[in-house]
């Protein structure tokens, strides 16, 4: 006997708005009927948080299967992330089952049954992952592509494949794998101290969880990277050259999929081959900042299922730099990509830290430029030669005139296509332009936004005057509501 759920929530919508008004008592008539002879007040009560639970379950449930889904077009899915979606689900499911029971008198009880055998059968069928293949704790980028991503993480899976099947221009690099975060971790002996630190956390503590982030951290920087990783680090970096420069930025395994971290984990930039070693393990040990302890907890992601691998990059000396969407975030409904860019490196277009150009494209005419912002750009972020960055003032000649050519922006334009069709999903793109004028790809990951069928406002109303008009979106949402603009606080 099937059990179709929804027409019984259907049936019970009737009956449950009525429970409503009077267990808040704000139906006081007399003789009103409440369709359950013989239940007092208590047990109508109780019936009726059974529903509004049972409404809340429902809308979890159809949330995980929607993140799933996601995951699995854009191709980010990992076999850890799929497990933990699987519990989610036979326990939401669990007491979506018992909220049904508790409103019908148990009439639904055999369906604890039917859940403990798709519980069976779905644990036989999710095998454990098969041993890692032998090899090194470094992996050369030219060796990596999308197949690397337990081991690589996504950033250093994705710029990968770009180069290596796409024959895209990409850095030359390497990747610190994730099997190196797990050798660290265990020769150090800190998997188990770091479970204890990590354990009695609560998400409601941020004293806690700050005591422990820096501890954690300290922990990791006072240790020692295991000799041959350090070896195998050293060699990689000699083979691209001895003067290069180098970025070193996180690639978690998980890290560029559904859920994102941007901005969590730590990026050095211009580093030499001598100081490798030391910014490996602050990127490291950026995995337990406070912001990503946080995070993870909220998000209900374990330590163990998030290791972190490091993708070390050829540095690139950027005349202009930024970041290419593919699909127009703000306007989902438009077929347009954006482009942003700045002088020197991207980190100020990514950051907000100035206001970049923006170029509008539209897509139906092949990346045809239809609306440019060219900002007055004070200030750029350059390569210090003692190392790091530092940021200098921008020529007068160059603060008012657009940092990409038309060239450069039809060229960027051409390669998001190619990515965007290879990953089959719109892509957050971050790109560099050396001084020889040769574009460079530094990052390419999957966009959280897909096109909608209508179109939203031109801008908000505030007393019958637009007060936004443009911007770009900080984080998409599914909310709406007044604005408040507060003068005093």
């Amino acid at each position: 006997m099937q059990v179709n759920i929804h027409s019984i929530i259907d049936k019970a919508g009737s009956l449950l708005r009525k429970m409503e008004r009077i267990v808040h008592r704000k139906d006081n008539a007399s003789g009103v009927d409440l369709l359950i002879p013989g239940d007092d007040y208590l047990k109508l009560r109780s019936r009726y948080y059974s529903y509004k639970n049972l409404l809340l379950k429902n809308n979890e449930l159809l949330n995980t299967l929607s993140d799933i889904d996601e995951e699995i077009e854009s191709k980010t899915i990992t076999l850890p992330s799929l497990k933990s979606y699987i519990a989610r689900i036979f326990d939401t499911s669990f007491s979506f089952i018992q909220s049904l029971n508790d409103m019908s008198d148990s009439r639904y009880a055999y369906l604890y049954d039917v859940l403990a055998r798709i519980k069976t059968e779905t644990d036989s069928q999710m095998k454990e992952e098969p041993p890692e293949t032998p090899g090194g704790f470094v992996i050369p980028i030219e060796k990596i592509t999308v197949e690397h991503l337990k081991n690589t993480g996504g950033k250093a899976a994705n710029l990968g494949e770009l180069r290596n099947v796409l024959k895209m221009p990409v850095p030359r690099g390497f990747s610190v794998t994730a099997r190196s975060y797990k050798e660290f971790m265990s020769f150090n002996n800190l998997n188990r101290e770091i479970e204890g630190l990590l354990v009695p956390l609560n998400i409601n503590d941020p004293d806690g969880i700050d005591s422990a982030s820096k501890r954690i951290q300290e922990m990791i920087m006072n240790s020692r990277v295991p000799p041959l990783i350090e070896d195998d680090i050293i060699r990689e970096a000699e083979k691209i050259g001895g003067d290069v420069r180098f970025s070193v930025r996180s690639s978690a395994v998980g890290e560029d999929g559904r859920i994102s971290f941007a901005g969590q984990f730590k990026s050095i930039l211009n580093v030499d081959r001598k100081s490798l070693i030391d910014a490996y393990k602050q990127v490291t040990a950026s995995k337990y900042g406070r912001r990503a302890l946080f995070y993870r907890m909220a998000k209900g992601i374990k330590d163990k299922d998030m290791p972190m691998a490091v993708l070390v990059l050829e540095m690139i000396n950027a005349r202009s730099s930024g970041v290419l969407y593919t699909l127009n975030p703000s306007r989902p409904g438009e077929d347009q990509a954006i482009v942003s860019s700045v002088w020197g490196q991207g980190q100020y277009a990514v950051s907000g830290t100035i206001s970049p150009d923006v170029y509008v494209l539209d897509r139906k005419s092949g990346g045809t430029i239809i609306d440019s912002t060219v900002s007055d750009k004070e200030v750029q972020l350059t390569l210090d030669p003692d190392g790091g960055t530092k940021e200098i003032t921008v020529p007068e000649v160059n603060r008012r005139i657009p940092s990409a050519s038309d060239q450069e922006i039809a060229t960027l334009y051409d390669l998001s296509c190619l990515i965007e069709k290879h990953f089959e999903t719109p892509q957050d793109i971050e790109w560099a332009i050396d001084e020889g004028g040769h574009v460079w790809l530094i990052q390419a990951r999957p966009l959280h936004v897909k096109r909608v069928l209508s179109k939203a406002g031109q801008g908000a109303i505030y007393d019958n005057r637009v007060i936004i008009a443009e911007g770009e979106p900080a984080s998409s949402g599914l909310a709406s509501g007044p604005v408040y603009i507060i003068d005093r606080y």
